[in-house]
């Protein structure tokens, strides 16, 4: 008898197939003799016994399922080859189980919740923009355009951030929408992976000053928490304040680190990233979290 992983491996159509899916649960025993185990739970939306998955010579039919709450994210299980259990080729598959939606296989620990693979994001209404033109630094003189937003972290709660909507390269100059990748995350958001910027935009005509726009983002990421050697982002806070955060290879130890509208700049270690530039004056003395998503 073959092993799940072995098994797993036979069927790479399949296993790529699972990869792209966002839906997943439990599922109930395979049929006749099967391995035992538990089936796919509404197998990447297929959550009809009616409407079965066929990859010659196996038909993979998973039972009825009872989807949970699309927002209460990650209630159901991994749909993955890991919480399954095959039946020989030519049984029906195992029934399924309730399901919500997750994030991909390959993604175990993404922070946000998301639909279909997408983060869900909701503008606030407020505008607000940062002027670079006048800064004495060879980076790009432009003016970045945001909206605000509230995405949803995995437990659900929103956490505010901004999203660059068009650009300019002049005061009173044409707002340009097509905004270079560069422009569309900041080193908070550049180092979870997606196109927003978290915590540094502070416009006084959005809110009261007393609020902290990095709240959402620290309790977002307290439920990672780990240490340096395991983390695979490190966020530097200073009198209580998120500063800066980078993106870690916790294998290698590089280190990714992006700066508002400049190019995301890559270093083999903590250490070099502290010598380029003044990083060391910033960073060095700062409370430095550890993350491990």
């Amino acid at each position: 008898m073959k092993s799940l992983e072995n098994l797993r491996l036979s069927f790479p159509e399949l296993e790529d197939s699972v990869k792209q899916s966002t839906k997943g649960g439990w599922g109930g025993y395979s049929g006749g003799s099967g391995f035992g185990g538990g089936g796919w739970g509404n197998y990447g939306g297929f959550g009809n016994p009616n409407n079965p998955f066929v990859l010659d010579p196996v038909t993979v039919t998973p039972g009825n399922s009872n989807w949970d709450n699309p927002y209460d994210v990650r209630n159901g299980s991994w749909g993955n080859p890991y919480n399954s259990g095959w039946g020989y080729p030519g049984q029906d598959y195992g029934g399924g189980g309730g399901g919500g939606y997750i994030a991909s296989e390959d993604t175990p620990g993404d922070p946000f919740m998301r639909i279909n693979g997408q983060l869900i994001v909701t503008a606030t209404g407020k505008k607000t923009d940062i002027d670079y033109i006048y800064e004495n630094d060879p980076y790009d003189d432009v003016i970045l355009n945001f909206e605000e937003v509230n995405v949803k972290d995995y437990n659900g709660n929103d956490v505010l951030a901004y999203r660059v909507v068009s650009y300019q390269t002049e005061p009173s100059g044409v707002k340009n929408t097509d905004v270079p990748d560069r422009y569309k995350s900041n080193c908070h958001g550049s180092a979870l992976g997606v196109d927003l910027w978290f915590n540094d935009i502070y416009d006084p005509n959005l809110r009261d000053v007393n609020i902290k726009e990095d709240q959402g983002f620290k309790t977002m990421m307290d439920g990672y928490s780990s240490n340096f050697s395991d983390s695979n982002v490190i966020s530097f806070y200073e009198g209580g304040l998120l500063k800066h955060s980078v993106q870690r290879n916790p294998i290698t130890g590089e280190i990714w680190s992006k700066t508002d509208q400049r190019e995301g700049k890559h270093y083999a270690d903590l250490n070099a990233f502290f010598a380029d530039e003044n990083n060391a004056d910033k960073y060095v003395y700062t409370t430095r979290k550890y993350y491990a998503l």
